[in-house]
């Protein structure tokens, strides 16, 4: 019976192998041949309350606070001002980091504008991606 097991667990570590790497190999594909435009001519705009919305539900910043929160800062003591202190900090890096992350986006958005800033983005990217 354990031979069984361990037979089928192989099996499936090897397929979950092959199916992650042909995947990762279609998303290079996809982001070596993607097609975008910087022009905001009759697009709306996203206002303050869907960037905060975008935010709350924001999985990556879930996982981040909940093992920040139930990991890490367990060995406070519970202390209220350690807490405040800790999510101040919390805040005011997510703030840079989300900041810094506009302020690239708007700074790169005039090299992007020509059709071989494009590719040369984008080659590298699938190219980091594979690797």
């Amino acid at each position: 019976m354990g031979s069984l097991y361990r037979s089928l667990l192989t099996f499936f570590l090897r397929l979950c192998k092959y199916l992650g790497a042909a995947y990762i190999l279609y998303l290079a594909y996809r982001v070596l041949h993607a097609d975008y435009t910087l022009s905001q001519k009759g697009s709306k705009l996203l206002d303050y309350k869907d960037g905060l919305l975008l935010q709350l539900f924001n999985p990556k910043v879930l996982v981040l606070a909940l093992t920040l929160y139930t990991i890490f800062l367990s060995s406070m003591n519970h202390s209220v001002p350690a807490l405040f202190l800790s999510a101040l900090f919390f805040t005011m890096m997510s703030f840079s980091a989300i900041s810094l992350w506009a302020f690239s986006g708007t700074t790169f958005s005039h090299v992007l504008a020509s059709q071989k800033a494009k590719r040369v983005v984008n080659s590298s990217l699938a190219l980091v991606q594979l690797r």
